[in-house]
């Protein structure tokens, strides 16, 4: 879950704030170049297919409390249904919310939105992600994540800010998607008969719409034509046994044979985006200008990246190169990467999966279902045709692979949900039976009750404890919640804070550079073998186990002045490390706004 902070302070674009978001500056418009890109912009809209539905929505939206929208990405959902609504006042006066499962997508569309309105980035248009709320009174859309809206109905359980809710991207599946939909159901129940009734926007990007519309009492659902252009699909002959490997020989081979077009690569994450970047730029380098074959402009793009460099894939491929972006599966459905011709897929995708019996959380890889795949081919049909490169047989595509995606509410821990559910103080509300769209197995549930019973967070009865109620505002698993508050009772939560921190990093130790647990053993950037530094933790700490040693190699590379030669000559992962000085920040931050809202 994310947190949010009451009395947090705006972010305006002229200070440079926001979480390290870096905005870029552009230089002054003149009258006349602002009404030009004005109109290109009015002109942009004008041609995307939801603005083609723009009447019909608007009527089945004024006639009906809740509508589910289909639109392929790209159509313009996501950055036209929201203004529609706004223009036509459906909200009443109130705000128009519009979340999104990433925090990549909040930040990139609000900006987009508040560039095709004239207003700047905070004011009408305005966003809400993690330890960032760029937002102000006088903003009626707002884009934020899944998880900033679950914490505003902490606050507030009527949400009587809101007069409109979308949720885009349903289709995802999201433990925090799913468990939106069932809180959000709950609140237009409840304002249903009043002055300020709540009307809801589900907008999926798949035509697997029926169960929405029957989770929301046969809501009438809305197809948006799309814009996309054929696609022509190749399969491998026979199963890779390295898809790392075939995906490399692909983007070379497009390289090499196709035209123009950038090529979108989907990975199941960073320590293989990072791994496959720094062969394909080596490879560029090796290119002879000459044969006229294109240099290769790598772009990575995943969650842990920081805002401004997953903001580079908007940016225009350079002359004489190829645009090559390497991502996971955020760049399936929530972004639309300009540019993208050819698209090398894989198949296989990353999955968080829990174990009630053994309370353990495993990241497996697994084939994708047959609807990512076709979400996948599509991205190379934005602009122009293109052409979808699996790197899988037909054979596995037709038989082998799911038809559909797990919900992840299915197969993933349900501890800080059922936490949540015990904060809200609804009445007659059972977490038990609370309304998901697909039942959570029942022995999952049952584990996360026992679970926060023995953290204490709830009592015998199933009743929310104080310490239940301090646990819940904290953007981490509740495990490390309650460890956060014990470490602050004996006043080493700055400790506590560095664990937790180095433990939301997917990879800190990097792979044949640095030994592991920190020991400071490898090669340097030549490869050649060199004197190597001392280990980092001492053998007796070692012993002591993982969290010992995340923590002192985080205050030995804090010590070192966080510098990248520090991780090169440790194997440590310099992006790994930078994100856990950003989250170690931020939870310090959570405990000095309670503490301080606490003495006045």
């Amino acid at each position: 879950m994310e947190a949010s902070h009451s009395g947090r302070k705006r972010v305006r674009r002229e200070d440079g704030g926001g979480g390290g978001f870096n905005r870029t500056f552009q230089p002054p418009m003149d009258d006349e170049t602002r009404a030009r890109r004005r109109r290109e912009l009015l002109e942009g809209r004008k041609r995307l297919p939801m603005y083609a539905t723009r009447e019909r929505l608007l009527r089945e939206l004024e006639e009906n409390e809740t509508l589910i929208v289909v639109g392929e990405t790209g159509s313009g959902k996501t950055t036209q249904i929201p203004q529609f609504a706004h223009e036509a006042n459906l909200a009443s006066g109130r705000v128009v919310a519009c979340t999104q499962p990433r925090r990549v997508a909040a930040i990139s569309v609000a900006r987009r939105v508040a560039e095709e309105t004239g207003t700047e980035l905070g004011d009408l248009v305005g966003y809400a992600i993690r330890f960032e709320d760029v937002s102000s009174a006088a903003t009626r859309i707002k884009f934020l994540t899944d998880g900033m809206l679950l914490r505003e109905c902490m606050v507030d359980a009527e949400l009587n800010k809101y007069g409109v809710v979308m949720i885009d991207e349903a289709h995802e599946r999201t433990l925090q998607t799913d468990f939106l939909l069932g809180t959000i159901r709950g609140v237009q129940e409840r304002r249903r008969g009043t002055d300020a009734p709540l009307k809801i926007v589900v907008m999926s990007a798949t035509l697997e719409a029926s169960s929405f519309s029957s989770f929301f009492h046969d809501a009438p659902v809305v197809y948006g034509r799309g814009r996309t252009f054929p696609v022509e699909t190749f399969y491998v002959e026979e199963p890779e046994d390295d898809y790392l490997d075939a995906a490399m020989c692909a983007v070379c081979q497009i390289n090499e044979d196709e035209e123009e077009g950038d090529v979108l690569v989907f990975l199941t994450g960073q320590e293989e985006i990072e791994s496959l970047g720094r062969l394909l730029r080596a490879r560029s380098k090796l290119a002879n200008a000459a044969s006229g074959v294109r240099r290769l402009h790598v772009v990575l793009l995943f969650a842990a990246l920081p805002p401004e460099e997953q903001m580079r894939v908007f940016e225009p491929t350079p002359p004489g190169s190829r645009k090559i972006v390497l991502a996971t599966n955020i760049a399936e459905t929530s972004l639309t990467v300009p540019g993208v011709v050819f698209v090398v897929d894989p198949g296989v995708v990353k999955q968080n999966v829990y174990d009630p019996e053994t309370g353990c959380d495993a990241l497996k890889i697994t084939a994708v279902s047959a609807v990512q795949a076709r979400q996948r081919a599509g991205r190379a049909g934005r602009t122009q045709p293109g052409r979808c490169f699996r790197l899988y047989t037909r054979d596995a595509f037709e038989h082998d692979m799911p038809i559909v995606t797990v919900p992840e509410i299915q197969r993933t821990s349900l501890v800080g949900v059922v936490l949540y559910l015990k904060m809200l103080r609804i009445k007659g509300l059972s977490v038990l039976d609370f309304d998901f769209l697909d039942k959570p197995d029942g022995a999952a549930m049952t584990d996360a009750l026992r679970q926060l019973y023995v953290l204490g967070a709830i009592d015998v009865d199933g009743e929310i404890t104080e310490m239940g109620r301090e646990m819940s505002p904290l953007p981490v698993e509740p495990q490390l919640a309650r460890a956060m508050l014990e470490a602050r009772r004996r006043g080493v939560v700055e400790e506590m804070a560095t664990v937790a921190a180095m433990l939301s990093v997917e990879r800190v130790f990097v792979g044949g550079s640095g030994g592991g647990k920190g020991q400071g053993q490898g090669q340097g950037r030549d490869g050649r073998d060199r004197d190597r530094p001392p280990p980092i933790a001492s053998a007796d700490e070692t012993k002591m186990g993982d969290h010992v040693v995340l923590l002192r190699t985080y205050e030995a590379w804090a010590r070192g002045g966080h510098r990248r030669r520090f991780c090169e000559e440790h194997g440590l992962n310099d992006r790994g490390m930078e994100f856990a000085r950003d989250v170690r920040k931020q939870l310090l931050g959570v405990f000095r706004d309670r503490d301080r809202d606490r003495d006045r």
